[in-house]
């Protein structure tokens, strides 16, 4: 039962982080998109020519990238619920913006969590089949630039 459970939730696990990626896209710069537009056509040339060991060496690359995405998102979504006023302060009755610094916080923590998964799923994934992992690398780089061209383009 397991066995079968366990590729349907690896494709539902890159699925978020995908998703993910595709609504962090429009407020990153262009230097982020084209490294991961890099880093997953690396991937899919890899994957192409059965360079197992290489393929997933650059995949933990992606994962570290994607997975601290994901992490940032989610911990600056939950620092928001605990204080939705961050960043804000009352002068003579009127809210001004001021700098927030969560946003350190998060990307700290989203980083040492992508850490920990991509150590984690290194030493999980030792002898396992790349093909999951090669059909997110061209989910991956389709999404990223069809964002790229909308955003960065037009």
């Amino acid at each position: 039962m397991f066995a079968m459970l366990k590729p349907i939730l690896k494709y539902t696990f890159y699925a978020v982080l995908l998703i993910s990626w595709i609504i962090m896209q429009p407020g990153l710069k262009e230097s982020p998109q084209l490294f991961v537009l890099f880093i997953s056509a690396w991937m899919i040339v890899l994957g192409a020519l059965n360079r197992t060991i290489a393929f997933k060496a650059v995949n933990i690359v992606l994962m570290i990238v994607l997975m601290s995405t994901f992490c940032y998102q989610v911990i600056d979504q939950i620092i928001f619920w605990l204080n939705p006023d961050r960043g804000f302060i009352e002068v003579d009755g009127e809210l001004h913006r001021v700098m927030d610094m969560s946003g350190l916080v998060s990307g700290s923590l989203g980083v040492i969590i992508a850490l920990i998964y991509a150590f984690a799923t290194t030493k999980w994934n030792a002898k396992k089949s790349i093909q999951p992992e090669f059909h997110f690398a061209i989910a991956t780089f389709v999404s990223t630039a069809i964002g790229y061209i909308f955003f960065e383009l037009f």
